[in-house]
């Protein structure tokens, strides 16, 4: 390395590869050979290639239309929650969204469901291969979800409202209070691998991946509610781990709409 000059810009290049062991046996011989292809393929190239992805993908980029003054703010927010989740998804990841990929340390850099249900329908429409892969990690974490679902003593499989990407257990250490008292990730994960499955109209997706998520959760759905009649109404109550020890909850939350949902698109 030849010492900088005085008063010269230095140029300094740096790859970095991070494997886990999810991926390989052994990461660190895997990162080793990543940096190795990406010195030989040379910083130009490796730039070049990421900036044609970029340009295709701004080829579809929402425009918002107005005249209000906050329409420029509004669609810089567009573009950048564009940007964050076409950065944080791969069609060749196994984990979903990486660690503190689209989450902060106070969810402990875990998947949230509220990340899966609401991202999942645009990453669709923006990136099918991406999509599908978040998607078939759910279909990875059903045996730590069947797991989650027999210690609460039901059949059927309970998605954990935070869950840890390398297996899929509840991360719970984190954000303990929301993982056993919510109820959210019931229905959520479910209907989000649904709308990846009508997006992509796959039938092996839909075999494979949709079916076996949504009859799972199905089951445990079925498991711990009942229909009831409430203020002349028939509606399907959801027992909670937390409020009073199992009170009932239907009608008045979140749950009610999305286990009925989660029922149908079932059947």
């Amino acid at each position: 390395v030849l010492p900088p000059a005085k008063g010269k810009p230095v140029e300094m290049v740096s790859f970095v590869a991070i494997v886990s062991d999810v991926y390989h046996a052994r990461p660190s011989v895997a990162a080793q050979d990543i940096v190795g292809w990406a010195f030989n393929a040379g910083f130009a190239r490796l730039r070049g290639a990421n900036r044609a992805v970029w340009r295709e993908t701004w080829r579809g980029r929402v425009k918002i239309d107005g005249s209000d003054d906050g329409i420029a703010l509004d669609q810089a927010t567009l573009d950048a929650a564009v940007f964050y989740l076409r950065s944080s998804a791969h069609p060749m990841s196994s984990q979903g969204i990486g660690i503190a990929g689209l989450s902060a340390t106070e969810y402990g850099n875990g998947m949230m469901w509220d990340t899966m249900y609401y991202m999942l329908q645009p990453l669709s429409v923006l990136d099918k291969d991406s999509a599908a892969a978040v998607a078939t990690v759910q279909k990875r974490f059903l045996p730590a979800a069947r797991d989650w679902a027999a210690l609460l003593g039901h059949r059927g499989a309970r998605f954990p409202a935070a869950v840890e990407g390398r297996d899929g257990f509840s991360d719970a250490t984190t954000y303990e209070v929301l993982d056993t008292g919510s109820t959210f990730g019931d229905g959520c994960i479910p209907i989000a691998v649904w709308q990846v499955a009508t997006v992509l109209d796959n039938q092996v997706f839909y075999r494979e991946v949709a079916f076996p998520v949504l009859r799972e959760t199905a089951i445990f759905i079925l498991a711990r509610g009942s229909w009831v009649r409430r203020n002349g109404m028939k509606t399907f109550a959801i027992l909670d781990y937390s409020t009073d020890q199992g009170g009932i909850l239907g009608g008045q939350t979140i749950d009610n709409p999305l286990a009925v949902s989660t029922l149908f698109m079932q059947v």
